[in-house]
C-alpha cells in the first residue's frame, strides 16, 4: 500500500512541475519530489534486503555419517 501512495505522490509532483511557473512553488515541488523519491528508494531497498535474508536459508552444517565408515568399523570389516 505504501508503495502505491509513494508512486502516486511522485507522479503527482511531476505533473504539477510540468505546469507550475512560479519559482518558489516549483522549488517546493522539487523538494517534495526529491523527498518522496528518496523515501521510496529507501523503502524498496530495505524490502529487497529483507527478502534476500528470507530467501537465503540458514545452513546448518551437519555431518551425515550414516554412509561413512568409522575407523573402528573398517578395521573390523577387514578382519572378517
Amino acid at each position: 500500500m505504501q508503495s502505491f501512495i509513494e508512486t502516486q505522490n511522485i507522479a503527482h509532483f511531476k505533473l504539477l512541475l510540468k505546469t507550475e511557473t512560479h519559482p518558489d512553488k516549483r522549488k517546493i515541488l522539487q523538494q517534495l519530489l526529491a523527498e518522496e523519491n528518496a523515501k521510496h528508494i529507501a523503502r524498496v531497498e530495505a524490502e529487497r534486503a529483507q527478502n534476500r535474508c528470507r530467501s537465503t536459508p540458514a545452513r546448518a552444517h551437519k555431518l551425515d555419517i550414516s554412509d561413512q565408515k568409522t575407523p573402528a568399523s573398517s578395521t573390523k570389516e577387514g578382519r572378517n
